[in-house]
């Protein structure tokens, strides 16, 4: 990795990490993970039932989602950071304000495979009936198609379905994202400290975007 922070040059940075074993896999633990809003995730989306027996749930779109970031094998970042004139008061102070646009993006990671369960089946209160899952690519969503064999107790109702979930990939194309914001460095007696507020202009969708940023401890 090689990278720049020279005062009269922009922060630029770039990684790249493979396995030797195998080019498509590398574990977890040493992927590439950004602290800024581009990254790869797994979202978790749950279905809902439009009635007491869940017989024909539908993807929910706007609550209950859970994201995970998977990190990546290759990002690319840079910082384009102009500082403002300031009085001696100020510089007194310690404080340094600044203009900025971020871009970079990261990816270059297998899609894992995905679940996809639209519904829960279970037998009734008290029995050792295994869960069984439908997928929410099947065509039968009832319960009953798992009465074979002599069972004959699994059934659509409210307390023996439960919905399920659809995980979603996203972000790993490694299409550029771009904010813009203003920010201030502070050399305070505690340590040099930041704080930024920034606004994404060019996003994709899984992204965690934040309106503002404290960092403390960063060399500037």
């Amino acid at each position: 990795m090689r990278e720049s922070r020279d005062a009269d040059s922009p922060v630029r940075s770039g990684a790249y990490a493979a396995s030797l074993r195998d080019m498509n896999s590398v574990k977890s633990r040493t992927r590439l993970v950004l602290r800024a809003s581009p990254c790869v995730r797994i979202q978790s989306v749950p279905y809902t039932c439009n009635d007491a027996a869940c017989l024909a749930p539908t993807l929910a779109t706007d609550k209950g989602q859970i994201t995970d970031a998977l990190g990546g094998r290759a990002y690319y970042m840079g910082r384009l950071e102009l500082e403002f004139p300031t009085s001696s008061g100020l510089k007194s102070l310690g404080l340094r304000p600044s203009a900025f646009i971020d871009a970079g993006s990261l990816w270059l990671i297998k899609q894992p495979i995905l679940l996809n369960v639209a519904k829960v089946c279970a037998g009734p209160a008290g029995s050792s009936l295994p869960l069984q899952q439908i997928s929410g690519e099947s065509a039968n969503l009832s319960c009953t198609q798992f009465n074979v064999n002599g069972v004959t107790t699994y059934a659509d109702n409210a307390t023996q379905t439960s919905a399920g979930r659809r995980e979603l990939f996203l972000g790993g194309a490694g299409k550029p994202r771009l904010s813009i914001g203003v920010g201030v460095n502070w050399t305070s007696p505690f340590g040099p400290l930041r704080l930024d507020i920034a606004k994404a202009l060019l996003k994709q969708k899984g992204d965690d975007t934040k309106l503002f940023s404290f960092n403390v401890g960063t060399q500037f």
